[in-house]
């Protein structure tokens, strides 16, 4: 309205060069299970705004799914990987 621009308005974001596939790979795991962790969506498999299903299937996607299912060792350990990210997630907001 006033044309004003600055940190009041813009966040400020910074960007971290990812060397490693184990921190590739708990990004990917985060990015995804990241939804249902603050209770947007009780399961994050079904998240329409995610890619987690674009991984899964079949379908022409923009996503780099074979990149990704290489890194995880196929589809089936993309999978356990989630679901061991969600149930890490759990028991540790259960001991808190």
């Amino acid at each position: 309205m006033y044309n004003r621009t600055g940190s009041l308005f813009k966040r400020k974001f910074s960007r971290i060069r990812i060397t490693d596939e184990v921190y590739f790979k708990n990004l990917v795991l985060y990015i995804h299970t990241n939804a249902e962790h603050h209770q947007i969506t009780k399961d994050f498999r079904r998240y329409p705004h995610s890619s987690y299903r674009a991984y899964l299937s079949n379908k022409e996607t923009s996503v780099s799914r074979n990149y990704v299912l290489d890194i995880f060792d196929g589809k089936s350990n993309f999978e356990y990987a989630h679901i061991q990210k969600k149930v890490f997630i759990e028991a540790k907001y259960t001991l808190e």
